[in-house]
Parts: structure tokens; C-alpha cells; sequence
């Protein structure tokens, strides 16, 4: 009886880890398959001999960030997503008539597609010795941090950016963007503190 329940555990255990290993890599796929595609994009552009990293940015226009050798130069190279924004599309009215609203939302779909696939992402690139190193941002942050829970690159409207973000002595969780090139200020949020 002994041997059975011993079984039966194992049998439960090695179950529960194959679905959680199955999730973990469903969840991923998407990820690792816009990596790819911001790699291949930004290899047509750049002479890539390694790369080291890929890290996604979720901006307002996001990015993935390529930390990269190029022509034997470390260099980080920002790849921008492009989104479908057919989901984004203003709601028409409930008082239209549908038939009219139906073609209207497909004229609309159907533009916002066409705009995307003509559209070229964004791509640029700097080398490492032209910007700021993650620890030279931090030390150019004018903030009350008690914890710093991230630093990483992005970009916005093709700046590129440090997104440092941080917990305060408050507890607020904040968000402070330097310029990458330049280390100058850009802005700065901070999100309520929890009622916790």
C-alpha cells in the first residue's frame, strides 16, 4: 500500500511540473518569437558579430533593446515593435446604424492594416561608449530611492532613454527617465502609495 501512495505522489509531482513547465513555455513563445524578429530586422541593418542581450521596453511605442557587438564595438541596437491598432480603434457610436457602422469599421481595419504593413520599425543603434552605463544613470537620478527594483533601456519618440524604476521611502513606486546619450532629466512618475 505503501509503494502505491509513494507512486502515485511521484506520478502527481512529475504531472504538476510538466504543466507548469508546459505554461512557462507557452507563455514565452510569443516573447521569444518577437525577439527573433527584432534580431533579424536589426540584423538586415547592422553587421551583428554576437549578441549578448535582447530586452523588451514597454513604452508608449515599444521596443525591443539589442545589446549586441557590432564591427567588433559593444553596441546596443533599439528595434521597435510595430502593433496592430486595429484594437484600438475609436468605438462608433451605438445610435449609428449598424450597416453603416460595420463598413465604416471595416474601411477602418482595413486602412489601419495596410498603414502598418507600409510602415517601416524604427531602428538605431549607439555604441555602449556613446551613452551613459546603468550605474552612471542611477547616479544621476534626482529621487528619494529606497529601493531600486530595475534599470533598463528604451526609448522615447527615438530618444534613448534609461527607465529607472524604483520604490521611495513612502512606498510609492516611481519611474525617472534619463537620456541615454546626454544623462539629462526627462521625466519623472510616481505612482500612489498602496492602501495596504
Amino acid at each position: 500500500m505503501k509503494a502505491w501512495i509513494i507512486a502515485i505522489a511521484i506520478i502527481l509531482v512529475v504531472l504538476v511540473g510538466a504543466g507548469v513547465y508546459s505554461t512557462f513555455n507557452l507563455a514565452n513563445s510569443p516573447l521569444e518569437a518577437r525577439e527573433n524578429e527584432a534580431l533579424r530586422l536589426a540584423q538586415a541593418s547592422y553587421e551583428i558579430d554576437e549578441v549578448t542581450d535582447i530586452v523588451f521596453y514597454h513604452g508608449t511605442t515599444p521596443y525591443q533593446v539589442i545589446d549586441a557587438v557590432v564591427a567588433g564595438e559593444p553596441t546596443y541596437i533599439w528595434v521597435e515593435e510595430l502593433i496592430d491598432e486595429t484594437d484600438e480603434d475609436i468605438e462608433i457610436q451605438d445610435n449609428m446604424d449598424n450597416e453603416v457602422s460595420n463598413e465604416v469599421e471595416e474601411a477602418n481595419e482595413e486602412a489601419s492594416l495596410e498603414e502598418a504593413e507600409q510602415r517601416e520599425p524604427t531602428i538605431f543603434a549607439f555604441a555602449h561608449a556613446d551613452g551613459l552605463t546603468a550605474e552612471e544613470a542611477l547616479e544621476r537620478v534626482d529621487a528619494d530611492i529606497m529601493e531600486v527594483r530595475s534599470v533598463k533601456l528604451g526609448a522615447i519618440s527615438s530618444v534613448p532613454i534609461y527607465e529607472i524604476h524604483y520604490e521611495d521611502s513612502q512606498n510609492r513606486l516611481g519611474y525617472y527617465f534619463i537620456d541615454f546619450e546626454s544623462g539629462d532629466y526627462l521625466r519623472q512618475y510616481q505612482l500612489s502609495k498602496n492602501p495596504s
